[in-house]
């Protein structure tokens, strides 16, 4: 019987004696206190954040400041507006991201902004310049570059155009930041052509086989379908869709933006919103360097059927 009583009595002391070392240190208020702390700090240090999401068949990052939606970062400049879809996405491992991820990049902008949160910060030092050399708009505080404006980052709510989407980002962030007064120009920005983007805005004006308005694109899930006419629409080939003008129409497509032209011809019906005059396939509005606007103002002229 004592040998029972002993056999039981190092049983208890074992079982009370090593797991309890473990689950002390497991449990160790202080240190959790310590990790919620640090974890409530930091959330409370930062004003900016990112969402990011499905856009088509890409994925998008949206920044946002003080939750207002300010850049939206995309991982190709040939994405539509019009091919916006709003699925969230898990977050990727630092080890899946580059210099190419739109991820990476909102999250590095991000970063940029939370670390100037908190201090005696001058929002007036926010300012947007032309570069030349690269042909984009760069976002900077006190001269150190924050982020470009390019067809792969644009305003939150894209204008189409990359001057307005650069001021509008720029402006957003001096009031958001500081309530710094909005600029009202660009540091060295061009000129802007005859035919600047207000005509994308005009009802579509028709006078000798011309049309003006705007011009949309459709692809990727329309791909293979069949077209009005009967035919499976390709993408890649230089047709168009047009509300009125006879299948087998050709006509001249020219960009008022750049001054880009494409001959397509019309195989299809559409586009159905009032002040878009036709809709490109994706291969002309490459030709014409919309992919990335997804919508621009244009010239058309009926050449023959």
């Amino acid at each position: 019987m004592n040998q029972r009583f002993a056999i039981g009595l190092t049983a208890i002391l074992l079982t009370t004696s090593l797991p309890l070392t473990k689950t002390v240190a497991q449990e160790n208020p202080v240190a959790k206190s310590d990790r919620l702390q640090q974890t409530i700090k930091k959330e409370q240090n930062s004003i900016a954040t990112v969402y990011s999401y499905q856009w088509g068949d890409e994925i998008a990052s949206t920044l946002y400041v003080r939750g207002i939606p300010v850049l939206t970062f995309v991982s190709s400049a040939d994405i539509s507006i019009n091919e916006r879809t709003f699925r969230e996405i898990a977050p990727r491992k630092e080890s899946q991201q580059n210099n190419n991820d739109p991820i990476a990049r909102a999250r590095t902008v991000a970063s940029s902004l939370n670390q100037l949160y908190g201090q005696d910060f001058d929002a007036s030092k926010i300012n947007v310049s032309w570069n030349e050399e690269t042909k984009t708009y760069i976002i900077k505080i006190d001269e150190e570059k924050l982020v470009e404006v390019d067809r792969k980052t644009i305003s939150a709510k894209g204008s189409q155009n990359l001057a307005t989407d650069a001021l509008r980002a720029t402006n957003k962030l001096r009031s958001l930041l500081g309530n710094a007064p909005p600029l009202t120009s660009i540091v060295g920005q061009p000129e802007m052509r005859s035919s600047s983007p207000s005509i994308a805005y005009q009802k579509p004006i028709r006078s000798r086989g011309q049309m003006r308005g705007k011009a949309s694109w459709y692809g990727g899930s329309f791909h293979g379908r069949p077209t009005a006419n009967g035919e499976k629409y390709n993408q890649y080939a230089l047709t168009a869709a047009h509300r009125t003008l006879p299948f087998g129409t050709r006509v001249r497509v020219t960009n008022l933006n750049n001054g880009r032209s494409v001959i397509v011809r019309i195989n299809d019906r559409g586009p159905f919103i009032r002040g878009r005059i036709i809709d490109l396939s994706r291969a002309a509005a490459s030709q014409i360097g919309m992919l990335g606007s997804g919508i621009a103002p244009v010239r058309v002229e009926v050449l023959e059927r």
